[in-house]
């Protein structure tokens, strides 16, 4: 299994993220590339989790976007690389 700088890559790599106000947490988009982190090739079809249930696969650039609340986990699943893990914070 190949060792990766992918979640750090991941933090770098979140493009936007908007906000609207819900009762108790806020609803946001995430978006950005996920990126080999040692070639920095983009990756196509890692699969997003948003809290451990299916979410999103990236395309073909590599690009996801997931509605998830602002308290949320990402994980993010490719074949040969370690998982990836991204907290949203409030």
């Amino acid at each position: 299994m190949r060792t990766l700088s992918f979640a750090l890559l991941l933090l770098f790599s979140v493009c936007a993220v908007k906000a609207q106000q819900q009762i108790i947490k806020q609803s946001v988009i995430v978006s950005g590339i996920v990126r080999d982190g040692v070639t920095v090739e983009a990756l196509q079809g890692v699969r997003v989790l948003r809290n451990n249930s299916a979410s999103s696969l990236t395309g073909a650039d590599g690009s996801f976007i997931v509605n998830a609340l602002s308290s949320d986990t990402l994980v993010f699943k490719a074949l040969g690389y370690k998982d990836a893990i991204l907290i949203l914070r409030d």
